[in-house]
């Protein structure tokens, strides 16, 4: 029998040892990463928004608490109120709750909202989607429109940013005069 160098017993394991703590660095077990509900909102309160466009304003939000998810740049509003605007024309708008997602364009108001055009129209409604890319204003869950004492109620609204032209649909109803009460 043949004797090995001791020595050769330490390399080899040193190697292993080595090639081990290499594997173990690339795919052992590591910490889990946080989910997205574990991710701390950051809050702001008092904080306006605003788009604009060509050097127009497009729409504004103030909220009287705001907190974003520093992972998907979503903001979350309580208490918002906002101002669509398009050229001359303008609507108020105020909801209990609201948000912002940047990447999608998309303004999403909830809870019961209430909208105010500068022609006298009033508007209230449970839902509404502002779409940045198409510009256009989108309620469902019941819509009610009210304008020179008549009433128009649906399921569905879809609207130019400043209500100038609105299309309501699904169980239309148009009441006037004292009939709308």
């Amino acid at each position: 029998m043949m004797k090995q160098p001791k020595w050769w017993l330490l390399a080899i394991g040193a190697l292993l040892l080595f090639a081990g703590g290499i594997w173990y660095a690339f795919f052992g077990v590591g910490p889990e990463p946080a989910s997205d509900q574990e991710t701390a909102l950051v809050e702001f309160k008092g904080a306006d928004l605003q788009q604009e466009e060509n050097g127009e304003l497009i729409w504004k939000l103030s909220a009287k608490h705001i907190m974003m998810n520093p992972k998907t740049r979503v903001l979350y509003m309580e208490e918002a109120e906002a101002l669509f605007s398009d050229g001359p024309h303008q609507i108020h708008v105020q909801a209990q709750k609201g948000q912002v997602d940047n990447m999608q364009k998309t303004v999403r108001l909830m809870g019961s909202i209430e909208i105010r055009s500068d022609n006298d129209t009033y508007v209230k409604v449970n839902n509404l989607l502002y779409d940045g890319g198409t510009g256009k204003l989108t309620a469902t869950d019941g819509i009610r429109l009210e304008r020179n004492g008549m009433v128009l109620t649906g399921d569905n609204l879809v609207a130019d940013r400043a209500l100038r032209q609105a299309t309501v649909s699904g169980n239309v109803r148009l009441v006037k005069g004292e009939e709308a009460q």
